[in-house]
């Protein structure tokens, strides 16, 4: 199995934690962390796309010496896949069948 990022609600706890440690030194960071794939952008974004915000964050804080506000992973809280995925599935089976296209 791959690792592709953190479960959604420990990513936003992540993601929380950067964000204020952000606020605190803004003066000297000059952008925001990345925002987290949780919720709709779950739901809508592929394994590819949550791997590379994940990889974004990861890299925006070691850029901004606050790697250590990461914790450590547990492997329950790991979201991972055999087959990453890099093409969003429709979640609300709004995609067309064939059939539907004939009858247009």
């Amino acid at each position: 199995m791959k690792f592709i990022c953190p479960n959604p609600q420990i990513w936003n706890e992540i993601y929380t934690s950067l964000a204020e440690f952000y606020q605190k030194n803004k003066n000297k960071i000059y952008k925001r962390p990345p925002v987290p794939l949780i919720l709709n952008g779950w739901v809508f974004s592929s394994d590819l796309d949550k791997k590379i915000r994940w990889e974004e964050t990861t890299k925006w804080a070691k850029e901004n010496d606050c790697a250590g506000l990461i914790p450590e992973i547990k492997e329950s809280d790991k979201y991972k896949v055999e087959n990453m995925s890099i093409i969003i599935d429709d979640p609300y089976g709004f995609e067309e069948d064939d059939e539907d296209k004939e009858n247009i």
